[in-house]
């Protein structure tokens, strides 16, 4: 699929490695990260326009070994009602979760580069944004302020692999303002969220 304004979509790219020949890349940098601002190769240089190289595409950017999409479980239809959030751990702050799954290995540290995938959706059921449909990961670095705090503190708790189903109150999303027209004010958000993998750390 095409990547969001600002990045090199992967068929161009696959065009280009055609038509360019190939610059040898190791295979252990040759781990494609499609973010939602530019194509990373994890352990090498960002690749500009104009760029080729030899890329090897994990299930997780993409589909899964078995042609799955890998996005389904974030597929939801219909109002978020009390009975759906029955199975949720509360915290004293009001934000909800579950885990859906368990991941492995080390939780991401402050200033840790995050490869996340997500699907939000407003509690009537109404979905405003998915990573999973751009075509690639959003990544951002962990304690940064970049990222709205409910996130900051669930990310933070999460290890590569995990998937978790978020309930953020306004306070923790995006308050009294909302979003533009895409999120109202005082709305309370759902997140399905995925650690995709962990990136560099910098102090």
């Amino acid at each position: 699929g095409t990547l969001m304004k600002g990045s090199i979509s992967l068929a161009l790219l696959c065009t280009r490695l055609a038509n360019a020949g190939r610059i040898r890349v190791p295979q252990s940098t040759a781990t494609l990260c499609a973010t939602r601002r530019q194509l990373v190769l994890i352990g090498g240089a960002a690749l500009g326009t104009g760029s080729a190289a030899g890329l090897r595409v994990p299930p997780a950017f993409a589909r899964g070994s078995d042609g799955s999409d890998p996005g389904q479980w974030t597929a939801h239809t219909g109002p978020f009602d009390a009975t759906y959030f029955k199975d949720f751990t509360e915290t004293d702050t009001g934000i909800g979760y579950k885990k859906v799954r368990l991941g492995e290995g080390d939780k991401p540290v402050q200033g840790q580069k995050v490869y996340m995938h997500y699907t939000g959706y407003l509690l009537d059921g109404t979905k405003f944004d998915s990573s999973y449909d751009s075509g690639g990961t959003f990544a951002f670095r962990l304690g940064r302020g970049k990222v709205i705090s409910g996130w900051e503190g669930a990310v933070a708790g999460m290890n590569k692999g995990m998937r978790v189903i978020l309930r953020l109150p306004p306070k923790y999303a995006y308050g009294e303002k909302g979003a533009g027209s895409v999120i109202p004010p005082d709305a309370t958000l759902v997140f399905y969220m995925e650690l995709v993998a962990l990136g560099s750390i910098k102090p």
